[in-house]
C-alpha cells in the first residue's frame, strides 16, 4: 500500500491506471511549477561564476600560449578585425538577398493583382453581356 493507496497490478506486473476521481482535490495543476518567482541570489551566483570561469579561461590561455604576450595579443587583434570584416560582410549578404526578396514579392504582388484586375473585368463584362 502506498501513500496514494493500494495498487492493483496487471499481469504483467505493472501498476494498473487507476480511475481519475472528481472528488480529489488537487493544490496546483498538474506539470506547473510549484514557485515561479526567480531567485535573483542563484541568478547572480551563477554570472559571477560564468565571469569567473572566463577570466580563468583567458588567462589560463594567455599563460599557456606558444608565443610571447605582445604575439599573442598582435595575432588576437588580426583576427577580431577579420572576424568583424566577414561579420559586416555578412550583413550586407543578408541586406542585398533581403532586398532582392522585397522586390521579387512586389513583382508577384502587382503581376497577381493585375490577373485579379482581369478576372473581375472579365467576370463584370460576362454579367453585363448575359444581362443584355
Amino acid at each position: 500500500m502506498s501513500f496514494s493507496g493500494p495498487q492493483s497490478t496487471r499481469s504483467s506486473g505493472l501498476p494498473a491506471r487507476q480511475a481519475k476521481s472528481p472528488s480529489v482535490p488537487r493544490d496546483r495543476p498538474r506539470g506547473s511549477p510549484v514557485d515561479t518567482s526567480t531567485d535573483w541570489d542563484r541568478v547572480a551566483l551563477f554570472a559571477g561564476g560564468l565571469i569567473v570561469g572566463a577570466l580563468l579561461g583567458g588567462s589560463a590561455a594567455l599563460l599557456t600560449a606558444p608565443r610571447s604576450g605582445r604575439d599573442t595579443r598582435a595575432r588576437l587583434r588580426r583576427k577580431s578585425q577579420m572576424a568583424a570584416l566577414r561579420g559586416h560582410d555578412a550583413w550586407d549578404d543578408l541586406a542585398e538577398t533581403l532586398r532582392r526578396a522585397r522586390r521579387k514579392l512586389q513583382r508577384r504582388r502587382a503581376e497577381a493583382r493585375r490577373r485579379h484586375e482581369v478576372r473581375v473585368n472579365a467576370e463584370l463584362d460576362a454579367e453585363l453581356s448575359g444581362a443584355s
